[in-house]
Order: structure tokens, then sequence, then C-alpha cells
């Protein structure tokens, strides 16, 4: 009963906000899904490698890109981010390569989403709910994005679940399970796809930019927003980002207030020497 009303909750939100199934079915986003997984396979690749090759100067194996990265992720929090690494990685891979064998090997694909999906909504989107508070970037912002992305991966991945456990449709519909049957086009591992790519995408800026202060709050928070902007059109309708927009300004009201009354006394310049404590 419990697990009905999730699924039919998730279904709800999705039919509202999601993009729209004709939008996923495209090709060209079955390439992208692809393309993100081979991305994604040579990032956690080169993490492995990174991690066995340059141990922390105290001789620590690090539990992430950076050194400085040990210190944060503590206790929970590590043992956290390891299920979240992990799940992640598993939901990432295991979609990507679900979506590009579809039409080669039906059967092993469905399999491959069915995996994909609960290490989604079982344990990457709950543990990235914990961390968010945690994030680096701005604490106005990214936390809350953060938070974003993390219950649309969820939503998400609970329509996935539903979708690659379900009968051979176009959109995950319920009926008489077939052991042998896939998703001719599997929508909702689509959308789950190219949201957690979003994660993928912020590393990717690192890249992109350089590695150099990458921790720091505005260029940190400048990955995650370029990230979100990439990817999460193709999941989920435009609306989506001005909603988030606005929900921000809403969060960050009394920051706003007292810029606008310090930018009206003392201009901008101004305004910001006496806002530093924020950057």
């Amino acid at each position: 009963m419990v697990d009905a009303i999730f699924f039919a909750v998730a279904r709800w939100i999705v039919d509202r906000i999601g993009a729209t199934s004709d939008d996923l079915r495209a090709p060209w986003v079955r390439w992208l899904c692809a393309f993100n997984g081979i991305l994604a396979l040579q990032s956690y690749v080169g993490q492995f490698f990174e991690k066995s090759r340059f141990p922390t100067p105290s001789g620590e194996r690090k539990v992430a890109a950076f050194n400085v990265m040990n210190g944060k992720y503590v206790g929970y929090l590590r043992w956290t981010l390891f299920a979240h690494i992990a799940a992640g990685m598993t939901a990432q891979l295991g979609s990507s390569l679900s979506i590009f064998l579809e039409e080669y090997n039906p059967r092993f694909a469905r399999r491959l989403a069915q995996v994909a999906s609960v290490a989604e909504a079982a344990v990457h989107a709950p543990t990235a709910f914990i961390l968010s508070p945690f994030v680096y970037g701005d604490k106005g912002i990214i936390p809350y994005v953060y938070g974003t992305v993390s219950f649309l991966l969820l939503i998400s991945g609970l329509t996935s679940v539903k979708e690659s456990f379900s009968s051979n449709s176009d959109s995950g519909s319920d009926g008489d399970s077939n052991e042998d049957d896939c998703p001719r086009v599997s929508i909702e591992l689509r959308r789950m796809c190219t949201t957690i790519s979003i994660f993928l995408y912020v590393r990717l800026y690192a890249l992109m930019r350089g590695p150099s202060g990458f921790l720091r709050k505005q260029k940190y928070s400048m990955a995650v927003m370029t990230a979100g902007t990439a990817m999460m059109p193709v999941g989920w309708a435009r609306g989506v980002f001005p909603a988030v927009f606005w929900g921000l300004m809403l969060l960050n009201r009394k920051t706003a207030g007292q810029t606008f009354r310090l930018i009206r006394k003392y201009g901008v310049d101004g305004a910001a020497s006496r806002l530093e404590h924020l950057a």
C-alpha cells in the first residue's frame, strides 16, 4: 500500500513537471545517455587511480578527488558518501548501458534498468538528501539546488523502477509482467539518467575550467549551476528553472532585501564591501 502511494505520487509529479515522453523518446537523448555513460566510466576510473596513486599528506587514502575532503567527510558522513558514490556509479553506468542496449539486447537491458533504478531510488537519492546540507558552494544556493536535484532523482528513480519492472511499453504503464520484455523506449530511465548526469557534469566543469580553487564557493557554485543548466532541461520541463530560481529568491529574501537597501544607500560597490561576509 505504501509503495503504491509513493509510485503514484512520483507519477503525478512527473506528469506535471517532467519533460514529455515525445521529448525523451528522441534518438539524440539515447545517444546523450550513452555518451554520458562513457564519460562517467572514464571519470570513475580516473578517480580510482587518483585515490590509489596519490594519498593525502598523512598517507590516508582519499575519500574523493581532493585531500581536504577527508577532513570534512568523517564518521557517518564518510560511510554515507561511500554509499552515495557506489550507488551513483551503479545508477549512472547501469542506466546508460541499458539505454544503449535497448535495441540490441532487450532482456539484459531490462535487468540493467532494474538494478540502476533500484540503486537510485533506494540508495543514491536518499544519501544525496543526507549530504545536501554539507555540500560545497554558496550556502544560500547550492544546498537547496542539491536538494532539488535529489528530489528529482528520487522521483525519476521511483518512476523508473515502476517502468523497468512493468510490462513492455513506452511509458512503463501497468500490465502483466513478461520476463523477456523490455520497454521499447525507456522514458523514465532516460529521465533518471539525464538527471543523475548533473553530478557528472559538475566534475566535468573542473576539467573545463581547471581544478584550481574548485571547492571555493563561487567556482563550485558555478559548476553546479552550469551542470544543472546543461542536463536538467533534458528530463524536466523548462518551467522548473524559473520556479527553482524564485524559490531560491524566497529562501534568500533577507539577503536580497538587505542588498537592495544597501545599494540604494551606498551604491553597488558600497553594498558589496558591506556584504563581503556572504562571498
